[in-house]
């Protein structure tokens, strides 16, 4: 991908939560937003640890439909963030 090509886009994150007890928070917090389909991006080392998991649980638990992105790069490459468009995109 042509870095020309990429467009200008606003985040529009309302708010950021971290802390204990935010997993449980999250799929409420989706609903709130209005949305009923999310992308979770994220990397191996957080599947790995068990995180990803609890997360999918709760969006589960809420009927919220998920597709997951968990290659993220440390430094993440052009192509990888081409990835997580494509992921996104459903391309």
């Amino acid at each position: 991908m042509d870095i020309n090509q990429l467009k200008t886009f606003d985040l529009g994150a309302p708010e950021i939560l971290f802390g204990l007890g935010t997993i449980e928070e999250l799929g409420k917090r989706v609903r709130a937003l209005g949305a009923d389909k999310v992308l979770v991006v994220t990397d191996e080392g957080v599947a790995a640890a068990g995180l990803l998991a609890r997360i999918l649980g709760n969006l589960d638990q809420n009927g919220i439909s998920y597709g997951v992105f968990d290659k993220v790069e440390k430094e993440p490459s052009l192509e990888n963030v081409n990835g997580c468009y494509q992921e996104a995109s459903g391309k």
